[in-house]
């Protein structure tokens, strides 16, 4: 008996020991005094997923044989269901830590530069830092529903800091003095035309939102700028950013098939389908029909991105209004006769464009829209004239 319960307490020594020596082995290294906590800033890529730059966190420390980056904008590619979720706005994006050589390695390949800001900490300061971005590190704590433009690579950093440091760190944010974000994501996109279009139709009301103080950190640029204004005890936060990786500047010629032309030449193209029709008091049925299936498509995804995705910067969005989902339906009721009921919706579409028209031109919807509402607003009002009409009959 006396065997066993000297077993039992061997037994629970050795265990709370075991327990003792897990916890310590999982606390995080002692940074040495010459240790850096630095901020990366990587510059635009030439592909829509980095337009915008990337932001991260590095942790420098040979003593210790640290050298890793932390790393906000990261993703698990074998998330079940990861395009669906991607979507619909559903897909969580990580925090992960990487070696720094293998994150230079990367941009080096991709060309693009990086700029590393030394943060100014005390030992204390970046000891506390790295112990947070260990914790933070964690499987159970390092997941975040990923959004645009409020929670991101870079607004996790600005928010990491603020959160280690409180109060002793103040961000000296300029007045943007009307600034949208609108402005700032065509600033960068503006070499990609395409891409520029398709945010521009997929976002809604929040990209037209004027940018607040701090949130203008929602882009890794604008974060350097920031970290640069910023005070820690009314110190400076970050030294004078030096460029680590130099980007091969390359040149880029201007596509032919931009939205700009496509727009001027779908224009011509509905004004041809009018003047054939009176030239030959025939209404063309299937080029209308064909044309309104493609808006209707065009429409019902972002209609989908306001009403069926988490995505918060797609909704509300107003460019239903010209994008008529409905198209998918009605687009039957183009025959050479009219039903009133469709000359009624008909109507209520050349409204919509009208409408959106107007708003384009007083820079409320892009100026990049006014050659396909005008084109469709000639498309909805020129289907209304009747097959025998006083031009068609004098030509």
């Amino acid at each position: 008996m006396d065997n066993l319960k000297a077993m039992a307490v061997r037994f629970i020594i050795s265990f709370a020991l075991f327990l003792v020596s897990l916890s310590v082995w999982a606390k995080p290294a002692k940074l040495s005094q010459t240790s850096e906590i630095s901020l990366l800033t990587c510059s635009p890529g030439d592909e829509l997923y980095s337009v915008f730059g990337h932001s991260a966190l590095r942790v420098f420390d040979p003593e210790q044989g640290i050298d890793s980056v932390y790393n906000y904008g990261t993703f698990d590619f074998e998330t079940e269901g990861f395009y669906l979720k991607f979507a619909q706005g559903k897909l969580d994006y990580m925090l992960s830590r990487q070696s720094f050589p293998f994150f230079q390695y990367t941009y080096l390949l991709e060309n693009r530069s990086i700029s590393e800001a030394k943060l100014l900490l005390n030992w204390q300061q970046k000891q506390q830092l790295y112990e947070f971005l260990e914790e933070n590190n964690k499987v159970e704590n390092r997941f975040y529903r990923y959004d645009f433009f409020y929670d991101n690579c870079s607004t996790r950093i600005r928010d990491v800091l603020a959160q280690v440091f409180g109060d002793e760190l103040i961000y000296h944010c300029k007045e943007n003095y009307g600034i949208r974000f609108r402005d700032q994501v065509e600033k960068y996109t503006k070499r990609l035309d395409w891409s520029l279009f398709g945010i521009s139709l997929a976002l809604g009301k929040p990209y037209d939102k004027t940018i607040e103080n701090e949130e203008i950190m929602f882009l890794p640029d604008e974060l350097e700028h920031s970290f640069v204004e910023a005070t820690l005890n009314g110190n400076p936060l970050v030294s004078t950013p030096v460029e680590i990786l130099n980007r091969e500047e390359l040149t880029q010629a201007d596509g032919l098939l931009s939205p700009w032309n496509l727009g001027i030449a779908f224009l011509f193209l509905i004004a041809i389908i009018v003047v054939l029709e009176i030239v030959r008091r025939k209404r063309l049925v299937w080029p209308r029909r064909i044309i309104m299936i493609v808006i209707g498509v065009v429409g019902l995804l972002v209609l989908l991105l306001w009403i069926a995705t988490d995505h918060q910067a797609t909704k509300p969005n107003f460019d239903v209004i010209w994008l008529m989902p409905l198209n998918l339906i009605f687009f039957i009721g183009v025959k050479k006769s009219l039903s009133k009921s469709f000359q009624i919706y008909i109507l209520s579409c050349a409204l919509g464009c009208l409408l959106a028209f107007v708003l384009s031109m007083t820079a409320v919807f892009p100026g990049y829209y006014w050659s396909y509402e005008l084109a469709l607003l000639l498309f909805y009002l020129s289907m209304l004239i009747p097959r025998k009409s006083k031009i068609a009959s004098q030509i």
